[in-house]
């Protein structure tokens, strides 16, 4: 049985979120971050809302979260500590692989996926996930139809 991608689940975090401006949608902010009831999956999930919404890419080491504009600009590091860090990574790993055929080790690698949620937005991936070091670096790269 091939699992399946969960999909997004609906809700409002305007507990801890501000909508983005002019869409009426929210996402996760770092610093005010608090983990809805689905775990990993829904923090990937926000986590992907938030680099496409915003159109971000990140580098995630432990305890600090650096955003940086797709289309240049300034960069905005943020505190962030999360105990399921290594899990996100391991994430990134099995979407590789399930969406991809790529063969990327939990334990770190470069990969590539496109979410059929967001069919006009690949992800790059590229992380190591040992106890020695842990980084995420995630770029979202939108396709023309998504400009």
């Amino acid at each position: 049985m091939t699992p399946t991608i969960p999909p997004i689940l609906k809700h409002s975090r305007a507990s801890h979120a501000p909508s983005l401006a002019g869409r009426g949608e929210e996402f996760i902010v770092w610093r005010d971050f608090k983990p809805r009831g689905g775990g990993v999956l829904d923090f990937v999930d926000d986590m992907f809302e938030r680099l496409i919404g915003l159109r971000l890419k990140i580098d995630w080491r432990p305890g600090i979260v650096t955003e940086f504009p797709a289309s240049g600009g300034e960069a905005h590091s943020y505190d962030f500590k999360f105990r399921g860090y290594r899990a996100v990574m391991a994430r990134m790993a099995f979407l590789c692989h399930e969406l991809s055929g790529q063969d990327v080790s939990p334990y770190g690698g470069i990969g590539d996926f496109i979410d059929p949620r967001w069919p006009n937005v690949s992800f790059h991936v590229d992380f190591m996930n040992t106890p020695a070091e842990q980084r995420l670096d995630l770029t979202p790269v939108f396709s023309p139809e998504s400009s």
